[in-house]
């Protein structure tokens, strides 16, 4: 017999199976519904379909953008799906995996009255003894979490990067939901040259390190050691007492944000040192500590006043 929490489960991936169906709909994959019979999964037959209407503007968009709305529309999930697929030409058309790459982690802000409950959930009465200022007003926001400046009672600033509320939830709903999809993919269709649900299962790994905040604060911290005597190459301490898997304390890096920087201000040798600190740290994670960043990037590297 089910236990209450199967029951609670089944009848969450039903309301999101629904979700998923309408948001489909709307960007006109009307005839993918009825090839895969993915409505028939809820007992409501073809009659589904009319619950949501298709939205005329979206029809004249290619296939891909249309498939990179859906995924946008969904959430946190989907849209972190859509940017692995984006490196991966294998699995999905070369069109479809070059859309996917216009997937952006930026998203709104929650107001903090939000994120405030979520931080006294964590810390209870300690989190007045731990910071002396959090700045309501977030710094930055991505699909699964959003961060905001502070200050720690001792003194140093730091950011915290604190989980949205009841992400993990609703990722969990989304992974049974591709689960059920994959199946039904892999029994349906075997000409794919790949196996669905193996795809899923390691997404799945994957996602959930990424809701556990604690794997990027020992990732974080790791990279630190490694580099903690080399003078020109520097990764944020993790304070660890105001750290835990939904929240992350980290010190707070001031320097020149190369994704924003006016290249103008740096010399020619300003340049090259810089350059050659950001290749001398990429290949030393390859080449000399086999665990590396995966994601260097502009918007990740800060130059501080000594390059």
């Amino acid at each position: 017999m089910p236990s209450v929490a199967q029951v609670g489960q089944t009848i969450r991936s039903a309301k999101r199976y629904q979700e998923i169906l309408r948001v489909l709909v709307r960007y006109g994959f009307e005839e993918f519904i009825a090839e895969t019979k993915l409505d028939k999964w809820l007992g409501k037959g073809r009659s589904f379909v009319g619950l949501a209407e298709s939205q005329p503007e979206k029809r004249h968009l290619p296939r891909a953008v249309r498939l990179r709305g859906c995924l946008e529309e969904l959430g946190p999930t989907f849209i972190k799906l859509g940017q692995i697929l984006s490196t991966r030409p294998d699995l999905v058309p070369e069109e479809w995996a070059e859309e996917f790459k216009k997937l952006q982690s930026d998203a709104p802000a929650l107001p903090f009255e939000f994120i405030q409950p979520q931080l006294k959930q964590e810390f209870g009465p300690k989190l007045e003894q731990l910071f002396s200022h959090i700045d309501p007003t977030a710094l930055a926001a991505g699909s699964m979490a959003q961060v905001h400046r502070a200050t720690l009672s001792s003194g140093e600033r730091v950011v915290v990067k604190v989980l949205k509320p009841d992400v993990r939830h609703k990722t969990e709903t989304d992974m049974e939901v591709l689960r059920g999809l994959a199946e039904f993919l892999q029994r349906h269709f075997t000409e794919l040259g790949y196996s669905p649900t193996e795809v899923v299962k390691e997404f799945a790994r994957e996602l959930k390190k990424e809701v556990n905040l604690l794997h990027e604060g020992r990732s974080t911290d790791r990279l630190r050691k490694y580099f903690e005597k080399e003078p020109h190459i520097h990764f944020p301490t993790v304070y660890w007492e105001a750290s835990t898997r939904n929240v992350l304390c980290m010190e707070e890096i001031q320097g020149t944000l190369l994704s924003t920087a006016d290249l103008h201000q740096f010399s020619e040798s300003d340049r090259e040192q810089i350059v050659r600190n950001g290749t001398d740290a990429v290949l030393r994670q390859c080449l000399e500590f086999g665990f590396f960043h995966a994601d260097p990037h502009p918007g990740n590297i800060f130059v501080l006043p000594n390059n």
